[in-house]
């Protein structure tokens, strides 16, 4: 018995102390390929295509849990399983998927500090099957009304990210301040066009640059000092450092990322703008995940129609139609996955800020 115990391959000894211990059977060797099982409505190739920075890498738990968490970002999946198979040269990976609803009709209808919102979106986070996303739709209130379309592709392999997206609307814009005193108030109809390329250097290191062009008509008698209101170029790089990490539950960020913004009207009226975000997701156990999130911005020149507020600096703290052209916020607390559905986690929160 001894005899054979030590004349067996090392490979064939580890795959039996591996099932001995209830461990993934996992091969040694380089990925030399995917097998893609339980695909629906998503292309093979296009998968694939976001999977090959993998082919050479060593088959073992940590580049699963990369492969697994490349996945999971992508937003369409709803489960993610993966097996190898031994080859000649090397492993391939069977990776079992299961596919998200991926369109969608959602109405919106909301009530805050008395104002109603309502309206819909057509939403495809895998258009054509691609992993492409394609939004169309638009909302109303009594102080706006607007329209979006958008459509974007992620980078994948060793083509960039794009996309480009179009807005149109009218609105009667209000900015009080840290009392919640009205101090300006102006109605404004406003058009946009641009794009945004994405370059992902790295599996920790991404950049993007995008092109904004629209207009901004403000009604000058309600408002003499706007400054700004007529067509412009918007020019925006943003890098981004940080890791994704996916416990089975959540799609955890570590993130730090650098933002400055240009904005050249052609009436000679220049704007700048820079912006900080830090972003620390942490799993304290499967179901349970701590969050911190930072976020400021300063701005030069900056016009009454590119004012910041809550939204901008992620949090609810000031009052709800306060504008300013710099400020900071940060939102911290817990977050528990309540429950999971086919269109993803539903969670609930605990958060100070």
């Amino acid at each position: 018995i001894w005899f054979i115990i030590a004349t067996m391959n090392k490979k064939v000894l580890s795959v039996l102390f591996a099932s001995f211990m209830g461990l993934p059977l996992l091969f040694a060797g380089p990925i030399t390929a995917f097998r893609f099982e339980g695909l629906k409505k998503t292309k093979e190739f296009a998968v694939k295509r976001s999977l090959d920075e993998f082919i050479g890498f060593e088959s073992n738990q940590e580049t699963f849990r990369s492969i697994k968490t490349d996945l999971q970002a992508s937003g369409i999946f709803s489960e993610i399983e993966l097996e190898e198979e031994e080859a000649e040269d090397g492993t391939v990976v069977v990776v079992n998927l299961k596919e998200k609803i991926s369109f969608l009709a959602v109405p919106l209808f909301t009530v805050s500090g008395g104002n109603i919102t309502g309206g819909a979106f057509v939403l495809d986070t895998n258009a054509f099957g691609l992993m492409h996303t394609m939004a169309l739709g638009g909302f109303f209130s009594k102080k706006e009304f607007r329209g979006i379309t958008m459509f974007s592709k992620p980078p994948a392999g060793r083509a960039p990210g794009a996309s480009i997206f179009m807005t149109a609307g009218r609105k009667n814009q209000i900015y009080c301040d840290m009392d919640d005193k009205k101090r300006i108030d102006y109605d404004m109809i406003s058009a946009n066009i641009g794009g945004t390329v994405t370059e992902k250097f790295s599996s920790f290191f991404t950049g993007s640059l995008t092109a904004n062009f629209g207009f901004r008509d403000i009604d000058r008698d309600k408002d003499e000092k706007a400054m700004g209101d007529s067509r412009y170029v918007e020019i925006k790089p943003d890098l981004k450092l940080g890791t994704t990490d996916w416990n089975g539950v959540f799609l955890s960020s570590k993130s730090i990322e650098e933002q400055y913004e240009i904005c050249i009207y052609t009436d000679h009226y220049i704007w700048h703008r820079f912006t900080t975000r830090i972003v620390f997701q942490q799993p304290v156990i499967d179901d349970l995940r701590f969050f911190f999130s930072g976020t400021g911005i300063y701005g030069l020149f900056v016009p009454y129609s590119a004012f910041i507020g809550n939204s901008a600096l992620g949090v609810r703290l000031f009052p709800k139609d306060f504008g300013s052209k710099i400020g900071g916020g940060i939102n911290t607390g817990f977050e528990y996955a309540a429950f999971k559905t086919k269109m993803g986690i539903f969670s609930l929160y605990r958060s100070e800020e």
